[in-house]
């Protein structure tokens, strides 16, 4: 709340210019140290080499979810931060740094898991971080530092993230109804933290909260559930209507200015993702969520 009371160049920008080197460093020395583990060759195969009996549909919408959920498409964020982009910048250059250095992160961070882990996780989210790597550490030599580094990463990485979705919250009050940041600011994250206390308790603390229902066989406790609606559910449905917007209400044209895209390649190239690829890849995506009820990100 603080970082973001301050503004975007005042608060995320100027805290974003120290984090993003630490956390770059501490990836760095986490890695250098999983490479050295027992079992670190089996890990490493097991991440690289692809195992073609492995890739399936759902393989393809697991990967378009990720997708969505690691960019923070379809919930608003990217839309926030390019309205305070100076008219004369590049879009599609600057949309396509943000996916290298995302996809950089997170190649980066399976050579941390996937090593210490000697292979397949067996888990996944919460549980592979807060379970199953924490054992690892407790087993490792110096698996108090190493704890402390990972988690330290761990803390960058969630800080950075909740700061930009605050961020799109803040900036709807004070751009629809007037606020001024500072009273914007507070106040989400009073709403936010307040919102956020069934999750927090759903670990463990409360049981009611842990077990509330089964979807398709899976046990979801609120925060599953939470996760499944907004970071599953909504963000395929909110680049759905984005799509719909900027083809039956904002127009090709206009789209296609803002993005400085004038060559016919271009051109052509973006009306076949519009009309054809982002819609299908969304709709299939949408569906097997539904229809499963498996959790993407």
């Amino acid at each position: 709340t603080s970082v973001v009371y301050f503004g975007v160049k005042g608060g995320i920008e100027r805290l974003s210019m120290w984090l993003m080197p630490v956390l770059f460093i501490l990836l760095i020395i986490l890695i250098g140290y999983a490479l050295t583990r027992p079992g670190a060759s089996e890990g490493v195969k097991y991440y690289l080499i692809p195992r073609p009996d492995a890739f399936t549909g759902k393989t393809f919408v697991f990967a378009v979810g990720q997708a969505f959920f690691s960019l923070s498409l379809g919930m608003g964020a990217m839309l926030t931060y390019g309205s305070y982009l100076d008219s004369s910048a590049n879009l599609v250059k600057a949309g396509a740094t943000v996916v290298l250095f995302d996809t950089l992160i997170a190649l980066m961070a399976g050579f941390i898991i996937f090593p210490f882990l000697g292979g397949a996780p067996g888990k996944s989210g919460p549980g592979l971080v807060f379970v199953v790597l924490t054992q690892v550490f407790q087993k490792a030599p110096a698996g108090m530092i190493l704890s402390a580094i990972f988690f330290t990463l761990l803390t960058i990485a969630a800080l950075t993230s909740t700061i930009s979705l605050l961020e799109v919250a803040t900036s709807h009050l004070i751009d629809s109804y007037g606020w001024s940041r500072g009273r914007a600011s507070i106040i989400m994250g009073i709403v936010t933290a307040v919102v956020g206390i069934p999750s927090a308790l759903s670990l463990g603390a409360v049981p009611s909260l842990s077990h509330m229902l089964t979807i398709a066989g899976q046990n979801m406790g609120f925060l599953d559930l939470m996760n499944f609606v907004f970071g599953n559910v909504t963000l395929a449905l909110g680049g759905l209507l984005m799509v719909g917007f900027i083809i039956f209400r904002w127009g090709m044209k206009p789209f296609l200015r803002e993005l400085k895209i004038s060559s016919s390649v271009g051109i052509s190239l973006m009306k076949i993702s519009m009309y054809v690829i982002a819609p299908v890849a969304l709709l299939v995506m949408l569906g097997f969520i539904l229809i499963s009820g498996q959790s993407l990100g």
